[in-house]
């Protein structure tokens, strides 16, 4: 199934360099986000309330009829998503042996707005192409038409080309409403795969990796346990050619090993590699970088806390479907108090939270908090439920609640062995954050 093009609020017309995606040759303009999920391409402009966006959606096998090919598209990728009227399409400027249909409708979807939709299908004998273009304000017509005259078609899948780094953080990042399992992003100019074993980043011909958290036993402990953490994770999909120990700073609450060498892979390829892992409270985090060349590689990562500080990049985008549901956090505490003038013991002082959150896939949510606080014999207990509708898109979260008070958080997903995390981080009160879990 195509994916659908879900709007997002998102200047210049002159193009920056082409890049390659499916059969799309096309240009980014100055200044607009680029952003790969799965099946399409977004192309974004935000100014405040004015939006423009341009999307590209993967090739698909053909009817070998335009004008079917257009009704299908029209029907799966505006009618029903934007509750647009049906069309009839125009022709549109053939690419090559491309022929193109176009159609535009105006539009109301809350909370966008008003804006216009026009779809751009290009069909081949066995293949249809499709564009979509978004906006709400004039402005957004001489881009549209500079990047159509640019736009060039190619018979066959081409490679994804990564962009450039636009220095932004992660809660930038697109999304498509309805794709339940976000598995890859683009985050800056990183590409972020979840795998098998962690999360690979890639730039280039530099990858990274960070496995997920291995608990320490007896064998990792005993001897060097760097070269234990490497002979555990690097053989497993590369050749060793040789290997050697780093010492690394320590602090109290964490111990770090590296091992830097020299592997190939089964291609013969060699890799100048570095594998850091911090151990924290009987936990270790493993993170392994690789590059054609130890200068390369020093050049990205010139030190264990550079490479460890891809954790970060393990933040993906949100979308309604992977949201729904109930996620849930606790933590709690105890601390022995006793009197400063006497010494006597003065009481078990203990401090404990829980919050749920229950997101509906018709787009309202409960959050339910309990909270239990002072010594034991003298205890306070609060609950609360607040409620409400939300918007996610992207890394943002919008809480509506019911008593008209509007929150908004950063969020995102952390993929963690078996799942997912789910991080929120109140906008305005950073004190406001948790990390759920999905309940079972």
């Amino acid at each position: 199934m195509r994916p659908l093009f879900f709007v997002a609020f998102a200047s210049s017309i002159v193009q920056a360099q082409p890049f390659n995606w499916d059969v799309f040759t096309y240009s980014v303009p100055v200044g607009w986000q680029r952003y790969v999920q799965g099946g399409s391409v977004e192309l974004r402009e935000i100014d405040g309330p004015r939006f423009c966006q341009i999307g590209l959606i993967k090739a698909a096998p053909g009817s070998g009829d335009a004008q079917q090919d257009f009704y299908k598209d029209w029907a799966t990728l505006v009618a029903k998503p934007y509750r647009a009227p049906s069309r009839q399409p125009s022709p549109g400027q053939d690419i090559g042996n491309w022929r193109a249909l176009v159609a535009t409708a105006k539009v109301m979807l809350p909370p966008t707005g008003n804006f216009d939709v026009t779809m751009n299908t290009y069909s081949a004998p066995s293949q249809v192409a499709t564009v979509l273009l978004l906006g709400n304000h004039v402005g957004c017509s001489p881009h549209f038409r500079e990047f159509l005259a640019n736009l060039r078609l190619a018979n066959g899948p081409g490679n994804v080309s990564l962009p450039p780094a636009a220095n932004q953080p992660p809660r930038t990042m697109g999304t498509l409403d309805g794709q339940a399992d976000i598995r890859s992003a683009n985050i800056e100019d990183w590409r972020v795969e979840i795998q098998a074993e962690g999360v690979r980043f890639t730039r280039g011909n530099i990858i990274a990796f960070q496995f997920y958290n291995v608990s320490l036993d007896d064998r990792l402990r005993s001897g060097d346990t760097g070269l234990n953490f490497w002979n555990l994770i690097v053989p497993r999909s590369y050749r060793v050619l040789s290997q050697t120990p780093l010492e690394e700073e320590s602090f109290s609450y964490s111990k770090n090993y590296a091992v830097t060498g020299q592997v190939a892979d089964n291609a013969g390829r060699r890799y100048a590699a570095f594998l850091s892992t911090e151990i924290a409270n009987g936990i270790g985090t493993p993170f392994l970088s690789l590059a054609p060349d130890e200068g390369s590689l020093r050049n990205v990562f010139p030190n264990a806390e550079s490479l460890r500080s891809m954790r970060r990049f393990n933040y993906f985008p949100v979308s309604r479907a992977e949201l729904a549901g109930r996620w849930t956090s606790s933590f709690s505490s105890a601390a022995e108090t006793y009197y400063v003038s006497t010494g006597n013991f003065a009481g078990l002082a203990v401090a404990s939270a829980n919050v749920d959150f229950n997101f509906s896939a018709n787009g309202t949510y409960t959050q339910d908090v309990q909270a239990v606080t002072g010594r034991i014999g003298n205890l306070n207990v609060g609950r609360e439920r607040r409620q409400g509708t939300f918007e996610v898109e992207g890394n943002t979260l919008i809480l509506r609640r019911s008593n008209g008070e509007v929150e908004v958080f950063n969020c995102g997903l952390l993929a963690l062995r078996g799942g997912k995390a789910l991080s929120i981080v109140n906008r305005k009160y950073t004190t406001d954050r948790w990390d759920l879990l999905r309940a079972k």
